[in-house]
């Protein structure tokens, strides 16, 4: 089901990447130290930037190696033009100016703006030296004495999952803090591995924000069978160690022993290096629907961008990897000449254990939901709806109309009736006529 979602995405780059990666690069190549307090002096019509999160420069990195082998092959030429590239995403470093200085070459260099500060910089130097003064802490960490012993770790990053590997290999005992999807997903790891895992969860149940009570129900129950133990409504008070974890504290007063702690609890994000930059910020940084913040040409796109969701008419700022490459594409063709509002489905996926899941739109102020198939077993789909609208649904090893009939439907504020989709043999009877 995702492998076809995958390999439409794959044509697309490939179809798109030279002329992306060539904007791309012509962006890097001119330059400017916009963190210097020097936005004023971007002559307009001519600077153009997007201001990316870490996911998204992982997938600008990707793009701009998938880019220098498409350039080799067919010899694109790079057409030269102004801008702004800001990544906040420390990890990007070498690979990213590695990237870049292979397809452009380490020589070469850019110059942006009409009057001073006139900016002439290495590409590749350039790069790492911009990245470098956006390193900051991501946010979100466990704040509480022993944040710092040995085996306390983090999933944000290639790094933190390969540590996270190599610590789970010798690890006996382990606390997985949250319940939404990457407390599930590092916890059905864990537990395939032979680590006893429990899950400590600040709610009664299992990612509250999103599942109904019966489906919370039903992953608890799947994970129990496979030996993941609940703590529910706790919170860690103290980790202890000498050097090392060795157990924890709750705020209850009881004591766990634990050599692993694996912190899923969002992250928050990071705009203290734009503190004097003029740029709007609350909850991320605040952009419209176009992804523009409220300085001229400069974007903002994934985790860091606080949007307007035009199909749900509400701000939104997504930690997911889906909303992070649709930003990162929609500011690219931006860059590109094509302005047009950024309309995307929220949209999660995620595989725990031998399971595989969809969740689009917001469930947040449905007032009727739907359930389809036995949520007893790992065969079942939701559906919510306000006033007979469709706001969001949920698919587990359902038929492909129905996550084709949720995606559509959500876009086209489709209005069904919950009796006819609860009873209705199809969800393609069930939407007939409409």
């Amino acid at each position: 089901m995702r492998g076809r979602e995958l390999a439409r995405r794959a044509a697309h780059l490939l179809r798109e990447a030279p002329q992306v990666v060539g904007q791309l690069l012509a962006i890097v190549d001119h330059f400017v130290d916009f963190l210097g307090g020097r936005v004023s002096h971007l002559p307009a019509g001519r600077a153009r930037g997007i201001l990316l999160s870490q996911q998204v420069a992982h997938v600008i990195r990707l793009l701009l190696l998938l880019g220098c082998q498409l350039i080799g092959r067919f010899g694109h030429r790079v057409e030269a033009a102004g801008g702004v590239l800001l990544l906040d995403a420390a990890q990007q470093v070498g690979g990213l100016a590695q990237a870049v200085g292979s397809a452009a070459g380490v020589g070469r260099t850019g110059i942006l703006g009409d009057g001073p500060p006139h900016v002439v910089v290495g590409l590749p130097q350039a790069v790492e030296r911009l990245l470098r003064r956006l390193l900051a802490d991501v946010g979100g960490l466990l704040n509480l004495p022993g944040n710092d012993l040995a085996g306390v770790r983090y999933l944000r990053s290639l790094e933190d999952s390969k540590t996270l590997r190599t610590h789970a290999a010798s690890a006996k005992r382990a606390l997985v803090i949250g319940g939404g999807f990457i407390g599930m997903e590092v916890a059905s790891v864990l537990a395939q591995k032979g680590v006893s895992t429990t899950m400590v969860l600040p709610e009664d149940r299992i990612w509250k924000r999103f599942f109904t009570p019966a489906m919370s129900g039903f992953f608890e129950s799947y994970y129990r069978a496979r030996g993941v133990k609940f703590l529910k409504q706790a919170k860690l008070a103290e980790l202890r160690g000498q050097g090392a974890l060795s157990s924890a504290k709750l705020d209850s007063g009881e004591t766990l022993e634990c050599d692993l702690v694996v912190a899923g609890i969002g992250v928050l994000p990071v705009t203290e290096p734009l503190a004097n930059s003029g740029i709007q910020m609350d909850n991320g940084v605040l952009v419209n629907e176009y992804l523009e913040t409220n300085q001229p040409n400069i974007y903002a796109a994934g985790d860091v961008a606080n949007y307007q969701d035009t199909l749900y008419g509400k701000r939104r700022r997504v930690e997911h990897w889906d909303n992070a490459v649709s930003q990162g594409q929609h500011c690219a063709h931006t860059l590109l000449g094509e302005r047009a509002p950024f309309i995307h489905v929220p949209y999660f996926f995620s595989d725990v254990f031998d399971l595989s899941y969809e969740l689009w739109g917001d469930p947040a102020d449905a007032d009727e939901i739907v359930e389809r198939g036995d949520l007893s077993e790992p065969s079942f789909s939701v559906w919510w709806l306000r006033e007979e609208q469709l706001v969001a649904a949920f698919t587990m090893n359902r038929p492909d109309e129905e996550r084709d009939a949720a995606q559509r439907w959500l876009v086209n504020k489709v209005r069904v009736s919950a009796v006819k989709l609860k009873n209705a043999g199809s969800v393609a009877e069930a939407g007939r006529g409409l």
